[in-house]
């Protein structure tokens, strides 16, 4: 996500260390949890009322902290349990899926997309035999993100409506003009599909092979209606002011459950529900070792050869600062490697930061489309923060741009229990 990816160039560039040795910070736990609660009640982020972090280094969770309660008068506190969209950080989770089928031989990043999307009787999209499985990995495939059609938006808060990927993919009618950087959610809906026609699984079934089984874990989600609805926090949105004026409502009716566009394999933009552990022991296991990169090698990860991640790490266009579904910040020494998301009234952000060796996960139920970072941002800056000893860690900058691409879709906004899709070009 472009827009907030200059909070994580900032902390990378403001911090103290400028050699390849990491910062081992002494863990202080009540710091870090003193930090959290400090963050969540700051006006910075005004409207949260439930935070989760963690903090992951090879393997091992240093600390899992959670502040606040699950939704706006309710007395149920966070906890370890709670479960929050991953939003687009969940990119890197699709991504990681297909590098590992490219390994595997099931698939090739330089192979026409269409030569997949049409095995078993599936559909070819316009422009596919001219757009590369790569392509959709770093977004120059051209192709428009689906919530600009007034088909899908208009059904995707309905928190009951069975969706297909054929369904979302029909807003694709044109074909692309590949080779810029254009963040599309619709390049990882294709993907997802891809995925299970080029090797004959599930979406589920290759998270569960390829990324939860080996790594253990057990409170992350990608089959919608496998995660317990009543341990979900929940998501309130702050609109644009061009937007119902400003106003903040809750995404959904959390008592009837979670949107089936929140989470789930059909969205493969943003596949994942779970809690901050699960997300960083991920991040963790597919750049934990990235403190040793140098910009041509790395070692091999838990999920990928080390070959592969260079290539993941490798921007894909001329000042994109994007991989291959991950963003990359450096200031030529120290690295920054995850992704931020935001989603139905949630915000995270997933980072793993070579000059102090950890992976970072923060999880917020508020998502800012109105100025300023999502509350999400501002618990990665406290908590590195924290984390980091005193060094300097800069406030965010200034989002405001996720709303000057802003979509009204009045109809669907004035519908209760329903808010429209602010869209940026970052997307979820």
């Amino acid at each position: 996500m472009k827009t907030e990816s200059i909070l994580i160039g900032a902390l990378i560039l403001g911090g103290a260390c400028v050699s390849t040795t990491p910062v081992w910070a002494q863990l202080d736990t009540v710091a870090l949890q003193a930090a959290l609660d400090q963050s969540l009640a700051s006006a910075d982020n005004a409207g949260a009322t439930g935070g989760a972090v963690a903090i992951v280094r090879d393997g091992q969770v240093l600390w899992h902290g959670q502040s606040g309660v699950v939704a706006r008068g309710s007395a149920t506190p966070v906890d370890a349990s709670t479960l929050f969209a991953y939003g687009s950080t969940g990119k890197m989770v699709t991504a990681t899926l297909v590098l590992q089928a490219a390994e595997r031989g099931e698939l090739s990043l330089e192979t026409p997309i269409n030569d997949y999307l049409t095995r078993g009787g599936g559909a070819a999209v316009p422009g596919g035999d001219a757009v590369t499985v790569r392509q959709l990995l770093n977004h120059t495939s051209g192709y428009p993100t689906y919530e600009y059609d007034p088909v899908v938006q208009a059904k995707l808060f309905d928190q009951d409506y069975a969706w297909t990927r054929a369904e979302v993919l029909a807003s694709i009618t044109t074909a692309p003009t590949p080779g810029s950087f254009v963040y599309s959610n619709n390049n990882f809906v294709l993907l997802g599909e891809i995925l299970e026609r080029a090797t004959g699984r599930t979406y589920g079934q290759l998270y569960q092979s390829g990324i939860a089984g080996p790594l253990g874990l057990t409170r992350s989600f990608v089959e919608f209606g496998s995660a317990p609805r009543d341990t979900f926090a929940q998501g309130v949105w702050k609109l644009p002011p061009e937007l119902l004026d400003g106003a903040e409502i809750a995404a959904f009716d959390l008592t009837a459950g979670v949107p089936t566009s929140l989470y789930g394999a059909v969205f493969a933009d943003s596949p994942v529900a779970g809690n901050a552990a699960d997300g960083a022991l991920f991040l963790d296991a597919l750049v934990g070792r990235a403190n040793e990169f140098d910009g041509v090698t790395i070692p091999d990860g838990a999920l990928l050869t080390g070959s592969t991640l260079v290539d993941m790490l490798t921007p894909g266009a001329e000042g994109s600062g994007y991989g291959l579904g991950i963003n990359v910040d450096t200031d030529g020494v120290n690295f920054a490697f995850g992704h931020p998301g935001g989603w139905l009234g949630f915000s995270a952000e997933a980072f793993y930061f070579s000059q102090w060796d950890i992976s970072v996960v923060t999880l917020a139920n508020y998502q800012n489309g109105a100025a300023g970072p999502h509350p999400a941002s501002f618990l990665l800056r406290d908590v590195v923060g924290a984390y980091a000893a005193g060094a300097a860690i800069p406030e965010p900058a200034s989002a405001a741009a996720l709303a000057a691409g802003a979509v009204a879709c009045v109809a669907v906004l004035r519908r209760p229990k329903r808010v429209s899709k602010v869209i940026s070009a970052n997307g979820r």
